[in-house]
């Protein structure tokens, strides 16, 4: 949070002074694209050495003007509070711990949340709780009963028509088919259940990526359906990796390459992850300089196979990665 907020203010400086403007745009800039070592372009135009940035920017930080706008006859909000069931006392921490956690930790969470989840076998909160743990790092097919019985009684929630869709995808992609139960079958269950949740909540990026995916068997693929549904999820969150990633995979694949480029770009400034940064602004080169759609592809593909993980939830699309549970399935 530091680093966001010390950019913020790195930024407001710059901006807040057209002098300091101007530096930026033509001294830092052009010697950073020609690629002169970042603080030496910082403290050559700006005059200031970055070891006393600090003291610049707290002194600013002073200088900032607060201004506060209020609106007559501003109708006071409705808050409704819901109390929360005795299980969250030890399954909500654990929740949003299991939803993007490090491989080596994914077991313990998973026998954790199994073991609270116990406790409260009639409890809709610790039933969902387990169920989002074993799609996320566990047995999907474990999340199964309860998703169904849930979605019987109560069509209407969106969250447990995502999680079923979910299921039903992944499990396909672990080569996981219930008896009866083709991959074709399974995806159509899973197309029809995370339509069921985009129909109930049409900003769910993570429902309309997974329901991108989960048409990879049509004759068509990628329809119209699977690219629309893939760059929606972009524009929802345009910072996450895998929603960009697949986007553009599509676009590349029906040869439109210039609109992948804008999927891609917000990735290569990525200020955390180097490795991807350059992987990207690979697969941003090729595009530009106009590279047969086969080896643009190749360069797309070997990053996600092989790039490093940014640390992002974009609500848990991890697919065929998935740690193994502590019980071996």
């Amino acid at each position: 949070m530091r680093f966001y907020a010390q950019s913020w203010l790195l930024t407001h400086w710059i901006m807040a002074d057209p002098d300091r403007q101007a530096k930026f745009n033509s001294i830092f800039l052009k010697a950073y694209g020609a690629g002169k070592d970042p603080v030496a372009a910082f403290e050559d135009a700006f005059g200031i050495k970055v070891a006393d940035l600090d003291k610049t920017l707290r002194a600013h930080l002073g200088k900032i003007v607060q201004t506060t706008y209020r609106i007559a006859d501003m109708p006071d909000p409705k808050v409704t509070v819901t109390e929360m069931p005795a299980s969250a006392n030890t399954l909500l921490l654990l929740d949003l711990g299991a939803r993007c956690p490090a491989k080596k930790e994914a077991p313990e969470f998973l026998r954790k949340i199994r073991a609270e989840a116990a406790n409260f076998p009639a409890d809709d909160y610790a039933r969902r709780v387990s169920a989002r743990a074993e799609i996320v790092i566990g047995d999907e097919q474990k999340a199964l009963p309860w998703l169904k019985a849930r979605i019987a009684a109560n069509p209407g929630d969106a969250d447990a028509q995502f999680l079923l869709g979910e299921a039903w995808y992944l499990m396909t992609v672990h080569k996981t088919l219930l008896d009866g139960e083709t991959a074709a079958s399974q995806l159509s269950h899973a197309r029809s259940a995370l339509a069921a949740s985009f129909n109930l909540d049409p900003l769910n990026a993570a429902d309309l990526y997974y329901y991108a995916e989960a048409q990879h068997d049509l004759p068509d693929f990628p329809g119209p359906q699977a690219i629309d549904a893939a760059m929606e999820a972009h524009y929802l969150q345009p910072s996450e990796r895998d929603y960009a990633l697949l986007a553009a995979d599509l676009l590349i694949r029906k040869d439109r390459a210039p609109e992948a480029r804008e999927m891609l770009f917000p990735l290569a400034s990525n200020p955390h992850n180097p490795k991807a940064v350059k992987w990207i602004s690979g697969v941003i080169d090729a595009i530009d300089q106009g590279k047969p759609k086969a080896e643009i592809l190749k360069t797309l593909h070997d990053f996600r196979a092989g790039g490093d993980d940014d640390g992002d939830d974009p609500s848990h699309p991890k697919t065929p990665d998935k740690p193994t549970s502590p019980d071996g399935k």
